[in-house]
């Protein structure tokens, strides 16, 4: 801080061609000394307040380069850049020109990290945000599959009671026209016999697909809202359900 002190000395040396100590400006010496001590007090802000005052009527690089210090404190990167490659612009020789290009690009790596770790949060969010909306498609698939697949659960389930009921029938039925003494109704006996059979052959199968496509689809979505794989493979004699755990 004695250092940035001789060096507001000189330039208000540049300002008057007297001596330094002949210089009248005593409230800008005073506010650059205030200046100094809200920047010791980490009262940044402040500090950018009263040098910004004193740029604008002394518009010497000095202040900028002390600008860049308050900027830096109050965590303002590139206003911090800005001011320190302004003080480089305008300061013919600086001494300190090379620390203060390292630290020109060290806050530059530093925006370049927060720009990219902000990229890497947004990316997150989204990718969140995505998720959250399958699921909640999910959800309402699963909603409306689950009653559909337990209803066809249960029809297949009734086809194959019936196909059992009219297997039945049909036993019952060829066994009185086995009894049959009349030829003709012996006859017309079995062929009803062989009707409900064939009827009770397509209900079971038919019931019995429907049954296990039904059950397999039912477990399928049920399995589904545990945040499992699974894929429902059917053909058209069979329905088989594959899990992923």
């Amino acid at each position: 801080m004695r250092a940035l002190a001789v060096l507001w000395a000189c330039a208000l040396a540049l300002l008057a061609p007297a001596a330094v100590a002949q210089v009248k400006d005593e409230g800008a010496v005073a506010k650059f000394e205030l200046a100094q001590e809200h920047y010791r007090r980490g009262r940044f802000a402040d500090a950018v307040e009263l040098l910004l005052e004193l740029r604008r009527a002394h518009p010497e690089p000095v202040l900028l380069y002390n600008l860049g210090r308050a900027y830096e404190g109050m965590g303002q990167a590139r206003r911090a850049i800005e001011a320190y490659e302004q003080y480089l612009a305008e300061e013919p020789n600086p001494p300190d020109r090379g620390a203060i290009e390292r630290r020109v690009q060290t806050l530059r790596d530093q925006l370049a990290r927060e720009a990219k770790a902000e990229r890497e949060a947004k990316s997150r969010e989204r990718l969140e945000r995505e998720r959250r909306e399958r699921d909640a498609e999910r959800e309402r698939d699963i909603g409306v599959s689950i009653p559909i697949a337990s209803a066809l659960t249960v029809a297949g389930v009734l086809g194959v009671g019936a196909g059992v009921v009219l297997g039945v029938l049909a036993v019952d039925r060829r066994d009185e026209a086995d009894a049959e003494a009349d030829q003709v109704a012996a006859f017309n006996g079995l062929e009803e016999a062989k009707d409900l059979a064939t009827a009770a052959n397509v209900a079971f199968v038919v019931g019995g697909v429907i049954a296990a496509g039904g059950a397999t689809w039912l477990i399928v979505e049920l399995v589904r809202r545990e945040d499992t794989n699974a894929e429902l493979v059917l053909s058209p004699t069979s329905a088989s359900a594959r899990v992923v755990w």
